[in-house]
């Protein structure tokens, strides 16, 4: 019987879960803002204990800022975020890219979105989220840089397998580029 009862959980087994504790509590307003910074002060607790790279901490970090509107706080974390070297417990080497791109396109800053994004579509990888999503994100960040073709191609290529119906959006969605520059009827 002793041989039936399962191991309990080395450290490392436990940690990866943390960042989904932090995104449950971000969807959900029930839970105290005192408890949520004690669930990522935790969790920095056991990065450091385990030896890992805060990494993944900061990110999290950055998205409850984000999500709790400190921006003073997103952007410290955004910047440990990126001087934080990569590990085993970083998010998704192409998800990444997709979060520090949106937030840099929020802050209008569409030039680094996009140098920050444009890798992640050349990323290979098995994410069931990307391209969409970094194309989505791009989307934008070309649109106010003027960048018409990258925008269009960015959409279709985010469309592509989304739904039977894409060569009429695709017509639609030309023609509206063709008139933005002036290449079509209006």
């Amino acid at each position: 019987m002793v041989n039936n009862i399962p191991k309990p959980p080395t450290k490392i087994a436990a940690l990866p879960g943390s960042g989904t504790v932090v995104t449950v509590i971000l969807s959900r307003s029930a839970v105290p803002l005192a408890r949520a910074y004690d669930v990522l002060d935790d969790m920095a607790r056991r990065w450091r204990e385990g030896d890992h790279s805060p990494h993944a901490v900061h990110q999290l970090r950055h998205m409850f800022a984000r999500h709790v509107g400190d921006r003073p706080a997103a952007e410290k974390w955004f910047d440990e975020w990126c001087a934080a070297s990569r590990d085993d417990l970083s998010d998704c080497v192409a998800c990444e890219p997709t979060e520090k791109a949106e937030y840099l396109a929020d802050l209008g800053r569409d030039e680094e979105a996009i140098a920050i994004g444009e890798p992640a579509l050349r990323a290979d990888g098995d994410c069931s989220q990307q391209p969409r999503s970094i194309l989505t994100t791009l989307m934008v960040p070309y649109l106010r840089t003027g960048r018409l073709d990258e925008a269009r191609d960015a959409l279709l290529r985010e469309l592509v397998g989304e739904f039977d119906a894409w060569p009429t959006v695709v017509v639609h969605v030309e023609a509206d580029f063709r008139r933005e520059r002036g290449r079509g009827p209006p």
